[in-house]
C-alpha cells in the first residue's frame, strides 16, 4: 500500500513558510520510511509569486487532487476572495471522490481555510446551494449508481456514500426521489 498523497495548494502570494509547514509536518521523517507522499500543485503550474518577492515553482496541476489524501490550502488572500471555478470544481471534484468520508460545515470550511460564515456564502453562491444540501445531493446520486450498477445492500450503499446511518439513507432517499432505496433499484432493474 503507497503512502497517502498530500496534496498542497499553492495561490498566488502564498508565503514560502505557509508551503514549509505542510511539508515538514508531511515530509520523510524516519530514514527510509516515507509516511506520506507530499506535492505542491497550482490552478496554472509554473512560477507562483510569493508576497515576500520570492517564487514558487510547481510541477503539478490541480489534477493532481484527484488522487490526494489530504489536500491542504494554507494561504488565502483575503477570506471575501472568491476562489476561482477551476479551484472550486477541483475541490468539487475532491468531495465527489471522498463522500464517504465524514464532512460537515466546520471541516470543510478548515479545508479550504476559511471562516465558516465566509465558506457558506462562497459556496452557496458559487453552487447555488448550501454546503450540507450539495454533500446530500452527491450522496444520493452516488446512491442511485451503485444502486443501478451493484448487488451491495442497502446497508453497504449507506456507508459507502457517506450517511451516518441506513435509516437517515432511506429517509433521504425516499424525501427525494419519493421512493425508497430498494424500491428504485426494483425499477431500475425492472424486477
Amino acid at each position: 500500500m503507497s503512502a497517502p498523497l498530500v496534496a498542497v495548494i499553492a495561490t498566488e502570494g502564498v508565503s514560502p513558510f505557509h508551503l514549509a509547514v505542510p511539508e515538514i509536518i508531511f515530509s520523510q521523517i524516519l530514514p527510509g520510511e516515507a509516511l506520506f507522499r507530499y506535492v505542491v500543485c497550482a490552478e496554472n503550474p509554473g512560477t507562483i509569486p510569493s508576497k515576500s518577492g520570492m517564487s514558487v515553482s510547481v510541477e503539478h496541476g490541480l489534477d493532481t487532487l484527484n488522487d490526494a489524501d489530504i489536500v491542504i490550502i494554507p494561504f488565502w488572500a483575503h477570506p471575501e476572495e472568491k476562489p476561482s471555478i477551476a479551484l472550486l470544481n477541483a475541490l468539487l471534484d475532491y468531495l465527489r471522490g471522498h463522500l464517504d468520508k465524514p464532512h460537515d460545515v466546520n471541516s470543510l470550511a478548515n479545508f479550504v481555510s476559511m471562516a465558516r460564515r465566509t465558506f457558506t456564502r462562497n459556496f452557496t453562491r458559487a453552487t447555488g446551494v448550501s454546503p450540507v444540501e450539495w454533500l446530500q445531493v452527491e450522496r444520493l446520486r452516488y446512491s442511485q449508481t451503485l444502486l443501478e450498477s451493484t448487488d451491495h445492500s442497502v446497508e453497504m450503499i449507506a456507508g459507502l456514500s457517506g450517511f451516518n446511518s441506513p435509516v437517515s439513507y432511506r429517509q433521504g432517499f425516499k424525501q427525494r426521489f419519493g421512493v425508497s432505496p430498494s424500491e428504485w433499484r426494483k425499477m431500475f432493474r425492472g424486477k
